[in-house]
């Protein structure tokens, strides 16, 4: 895999104290928080784009989280946005994007908002967006609900979305933590 790793927070790293701590790729990592719980979600790896992952819920396949990774994308944080919200906004019956946080984290830009949607046979979906401006690359979370979720998840995520930033090990003013292990 290139420079550039999804990274997740293991809660119980401390208490594998035996384990080494995985070493960090050259360059920018994303660092993202854990699935709430990771015996309940199935990874799918996608042999054409090797730094994209999406995990399904075991329970309900219209619940997912995916993480992706785009190396050398130029884009702005706005187009990003306007991009993964066009499907949105031509296929719902009514849709919201709402800005959440717009705000650097560790000397990167990032956007995280949420988009609602009610299609025409009343289907309810909600996506939360996270995106963050590297200097190697581009770095996107999406939690998606294809049905009418509860405000305390979306709150939860929320709360985990904003815990997600970027590190670089060649920058000392942007040190890759120690305790997190790398997913391949």
């Amino acid at each position: 895999m290139r420079a550039t790793r999804t990274i997740f927070w293991l809660a119980t790293f401390a208490a594998l104290a035996s384990t080494p701590c995985a070493a960090w790729e050259e360059g920018e990592n994303f660092v993202t928080p854990p699935l709430p719980d990771a015996t309940k979600w199935t990874v799918t790896h996608d042999p054409n784009r090797p730094a994209a992952r999406l995990w399904k819920n075991e329970q309900n396949d219209e619940d997912s989280y995916r993480i992706d990774v785009i190396q050398e994308s130029g884009d702005t944080l706005a187009t990003v946005r306007m991009t993964l919200d066009a499907p949105g906004k031509a296929n719902c019956t009514t849709f919201d994007t709402t800005t959440i946080r717009e705000s650097p984290v560790h000397g990167y830009p990032r956007l995280l908002w949420r988009t609602d949607c009610v299609r025409g046979d009343d289907a309810r979906s909600t996506l939360l967006n996270l995106a963050v401006r590297g200097r190697d690359g581009l770095y996107l979370a999406i939690k998606s609900w294809r049905f009418a979720v509860a405000e305390s998840e979306v709150d939860d995520w929320t709360r985990r979305f904003e815990r997600a930033f970027v590190c670089d090990t060649r920058k000392p003013d942007r040190p890759c933590p120690d305790g997190l292990e790398g997913v391949d």
